[in-house]
C-alpha cells in the first residue's frame, strides 16, 4: 500500500525531472536543485488607457488574445499569445528580455522599452498595459 506522502514525493520527483531539476530526499524533505538555464515569464495584458481608467478598487480590463513581442539582442524576436483572459506564460532562457504588447488587431499598443529579467528556475511576473490606440477607442 502506498501512503499519501510517498505519492506526493513521486509527484515532486516527476515534476522536478520535467523542469530540469535534481531532487534529493533528506529526512522526508524535498530539496529541489535546478539545473535548467530557463525561467518563466508570465503576466496579464490589460487596458491602461488614459480615457478609460477603472473605478477605484475595480480590476483593469484584460485584453484577450493579445500579442506579446519578445526580443533579446542575440535571439530572433518572437511572439507569444495571451489567452482569452489576457494571461500569458512563456519559458525563456535566463537574461533580460524586451517586451512589447499589442491587442489582437495590432491597433492598440503598450509602451516601448519595457524589459524584464528572467532568472533560471524562477518565474518573473510582468503585467503589460496597453496605453494607446492608433485610431483611438
Amino acid at each position: 500500500m502506498v501512503d499519501g506522502r510517498s505519492v506526493a514525493w513521486g509527484a515532486v520527483v516527476g515534476l522536478a525531472s520535467l523542469l530540469g531539476c535534481a531532487v534529493s530526499d533528506g529526512e522526508d524533505t524535498a530539496v529541489v536543485v535546478c539545473s535548467s538555464v530557463a525561467g518563466t515569464l508570465e503576466g496579464l495584458v490589460y487596458e491602461d488607457y488614459s480615457w478609460n481608467e477603472p473605478e477605484p478598487g475595480e480590476d483593469p480590463t484584460a485584453v484577450g488574445h493579445a500579442r506579446i513581442q519578445i526580443s533579446q539582442s542575440d535571439v530572433e524576436p518572437f511572439t507569444a499569445m495571451a489567452d482569452a483572459d489576457g494571461h500569458y506564460s512563456v519559458d525563456l532562457q535566463a537574461g533580460v528580455w524586451n517586451i512589447y504588447a499589442t491587442d489582437s488587431m495590432e491597433s492598440c499598443v503598450s509602451e516601448m522599452g519595457l524589459s524584464v529579467e528572467v532568472v533560471a528556475c524562477e518565474t518573473a511576473q510582468l503585467d503589460v498595459g496597453l496605453i494607446d490606440c492608433l485610431l483611438g477607442r
